[in-house]
């Protein structure tokens, strides 16, 4: 068995003889997108039930975070709602790790959406935000409307251009279904 990441989620198949052409592509992706990373990632190659694992050796890039985790008490609604609001900027759907997270994987970072490993019930933070970064004004539209569609809560001012000391920039916040603050950006032209 082995499992691969990339910004399509974790690919597992029996054994690397049985896979199809598609998967070898995928993996060479993987290979490229693995270069990209802010940090090196080693993968985990066993049986049944085998992990990703990540060992963050070394910073290069740019990025500022491996990854971004939000808790949730309902994992099915959270990754219905993750699955839409990420489909709609791009991102593949969720998958389901053996430790009972999904996890969805850009080019530098992860966003896992988990219940607390404390057994405690997830709370949003007060005063947290995470920021999704668009392409365009239509992705951070179709970003917000994926999440209104799908359990989320419009906060603050609606979808629209707001002048910052970093420039313009085109937001939406909402509140997942669990109550944590999101936000979607694209940096427009000036």
């Amino acid at each position: 068995m082995y499992e691969a990441v990339s910004r399509r989620g974790i690919d597992t198949t029996a054994d690397k003889a049985s896979m199809p052409a598609q998967h070898a592509r995928y993996m060479a992706g993987l290979k490229c997108a693995l270069r990209r990373w802010p940090f090196h990632a080693i993968l985990s190659v066993g049986g049944p039930g085998s992990a990703l694992h990540f060992s963050v050796e070394q910073f290069q890039g740019d990025a500022m975070f491996s990854h971004v985790a939000v808790g949730t008490n309902d994992l099915k609604q959270a990754k219905t709602f993750y699955d839409a609001v990420l489909g709609a900027i791009g991102y593949g759907e969720g998958v389901l790790r053996a430790k009972g997270d999904y996890v969805y994987v850009s080019d530098t970072s992860i966003f896992i959406v988990t219940p607390p490993v404390n057994g405690q019930a997830a709370t949003p933070a007060n005063g947290g935000t995470v920021g999704f970064q668009c392409q365009s004004v239509e992705h951070v539209e179709a970003w917000h409307a994926a999440g209104i569609a799908n359990g989320g809560v419009s906060v603050e001012d609606p979808p629209g251009v707001r002048q910052t000391p970093a420039g313009k920039l085109y937001l939406a916040y909402m509140r997942d279904p669990d109550g944590n603050k999101l936000c979607a950006l694209h940096r427009m032209a000036t």
